[in-house]
């Protein structure tokens, strides 16, 4: 693949590298560097997001440009923007730096640990290609100084970078392979990790049982150990297939538990999370007033740690409950305050929800047209968003206005594909996996 810089472009280099490797540069050709070296350059200079890749429109074949982003070209004309950067932007740099540091010298003390929190980093910002190179990077060089250590760290930050590609199937062998290897030299917590991200993909690949039993044994190893993050985080997830298989009062029992641990920490993203699982699960039960009493909380506690998606999360639910109850200008009024965040980006999850209420609040006021047109615009951004809560609610709540306005048989029909899709959870699976856990 032909490839090749936009001029300016190349002086960005000389602030990822160590100075030694800056001076070099500076005397040198960057076009004459072998070209492996000149690409690792260039990918470094993407994940920071200073740099992109551009392809001719027309007749550029496999040629290749990498352009200034926006950023990138603040930074070059304007060196003192780096000033500006986030903590975790200025954490890349200095880890960028010793790693070309390290390399230099031909040192490996310190290489695994950079390699890991450079792989964590760029997982942190979506590159998944560049932390899975920085994870094998990292297998290599274990396997060279023959760390279990730092192997197991390996097989881990692969598990979860094929988590977040979609390839279940790989993330969990990485991940029992970690888990095994940490095992092996008493690494207990890390152990326990391990065990909770394979619950987390369990749980995404459908297999809710074996998922309880991932989250069973990490949460028990975090209470071995006294790590009492880790049993919060543990109780989390049970809480999650607990209310799943409607087991109600032991989900709370265990949100609750974490909810308090969080708010101790002062950990307001958390808090606000839980508040609102806690809150949408209650609305399920049927407790709508209380489910009304949690969602304020975690309004409260999503917009004190600016967690836009949490708060937009927590105002549709508690809309939701209240055009359940009854109370539709209220439902109505509390959409209105995160038009704003659902216009930031495209959620079919969240535009489902927010049309279902404004569904329910039309037909309160007899507005039947517009009613009807919400209703079938939230069950195709329901489909859409292929969340089976949010598809089932959107039936149910149609069919249940179909039987007011004596359309019978249509409001049937809807009420029984409502009742399907919930069955499509695999109840008695998932019941099954709550007593093997």
């Amino acid at each position: 693949m032909a490839f090749d810089l936009e001029f300016g472009c190349k002086s960005l280099v000389s602030l990822i590298v160590s100075r030694r490797t800056a001076e070099t540069l500076s005397k040198a050709d960057f076009n004459k560097l072998e070209e492996a070296q000149r690409l690792e350059y260039i990918n470094q200079l993407v994940d920071l997001g200073w740099v992109k890749e551009q392809r001719p429109a027309s007749g550029g074949g496999e040629y290749v440009i990498y352009a200034f982003t926006d950023k990138g070209r603040s930074i070059y004309e304007n060196p003192v923007e780096l000033l500006s950067l986030t903590d975790a932007e200025q954490e890349h740099i200095s880890l960028l730096r010793k790693l070309d540091s390290l390399k230099s010298d031909d040192s490996v003390a310190m290489m695994p640990q950079v390699l890991l929190s450079l792989a964590n980093a760029c997982l942190g910002v979506g590159r998944y290609d560049s932390a899975l190179m920085y994870s094998i990077e990292l297998q290599k060089k274990a396997d060279e100084i023959k760390s279990t250590y730092f192997r197991a760290e390996a097989e881990l930050m692969v598990g979860r970078v094929d988590n977040a590609r979609g390839e279940m199937a790989s993330s969990l062998k990485s991940l029992m392979e970690g888990a095994a290897l940490f095992r092996k030299i008493g690494e207990v917590a890390r152990e326990a990790d391990c065990l909770r991200s394979a619950g987390g993909v369990l749980f995404k690949m459908g297999d809710y049982k074996k998922a309880m039993v991932m989250f069973e044994e990490s949460k028990n190893k975090f209470m071995q150990i006294r790590h009492m993050l880790g049993v919060a985080k543990s109780k989390s997830n049970l809480a999650i297939l607990y209310s799943i298989g409607k087991d109600y009062d032991t989900a709370e029992k265990y949100w609750k538990y974490s909810l308090d641990f969080f708010q101790a920490l002062g950990d307001k993203e958390s808090e606000g999370k839980i508040l609102n699982n806690l809150g949408a699960m209650l609305i399920e039960a049927g407790k709508l007033d209380d489910a009304s009493n949690y969602l304020r909380q975690g309004i409260l506690a999503s917009r004190a740690a600016k967690d836009k998606y949490s708060e937009c999360m927590a105002v549709i639910n508690f809309a939701y409950a209240q055009a359940k109850l009854g109370y539709f200008e209220l439902a109505r009024n509390s959409l209105d305050s995160i038009v704003g965040v659902l216009k930031e980006g495209y959620d079919a999850y969240l535009l489902a929800f927010s049309d279902l209420v404004l569904a329910m609040y039309n037909s309160h006021r007899g507005t039947w047209i517009d009613a009807e047109k919400k209703f079938a615009s939230a069950i195709r951004l329901a489909n859409t968003s292929g969340n089976t809560v949010v598809i089932s609610a959107c039936h149910e709540e149609y069919g249940k206005v179909l039987l007011e306005r004596n359309q019978s048989d249509k409001g049937l029909v809807e009420m029984e594909l409502s009742k399907e899709i919930k069955d499509k959870l695999h109840q008695s699976d998932i019941k099954r996996g709550l007593a093997s856990g």
